[in-house]
């Protein structure tokens, strides 16, 4: 699966790792590229990789649900609130909203 070969338990934790690290730039290298697809794929594989579940389709219906929910979702929150969050240190977290983010621009443009 992965580009290198390793038989050491720290290889086996650090070889995915870099490997999912270098994915962004190199998704981020394909979009810029205008290679939206192959982007794409990267990014979805990336975050299927970190658990995430992505829908292959969304029907209206589906989509406007989950509009729906975000905005009411949003609407309670205000400028204050923002501004007083705290940064995460979750860095598993951080990386899963960059490739989150970019799978966004990649649909939308």
């Amino acid at each position: 699966m992965y580009p290198y070969s390793c038989q050491n338990f720290i290889c086996d934790l650090i070889v995915p790792f870099i490997v999912l690290f270098m994915a962004l730039p190199h998704a981020q290298i394909l979009f810029a590229c205008e290679e939206r697809e192959e982007a794409y794929l990267l990014c979805r594989e990336v975050l299927s990789q970190l658990n995430e579940i992505i829908p292959d389709s969304m029907d209206a219906e589906e989509l406007a649900v989950v509009i729906e929910e975000t905005g009411g979702l949003l609407a309670k929150m205000s400028v204050d609130d923002l501004s007083e969050m705290e940064e995460t240190e979750n860095t598993s977290l951080q990386f899963t909203l960059k490739f989150y983010t970019l799978l966004c621009f990649i649909s939308y443009f």
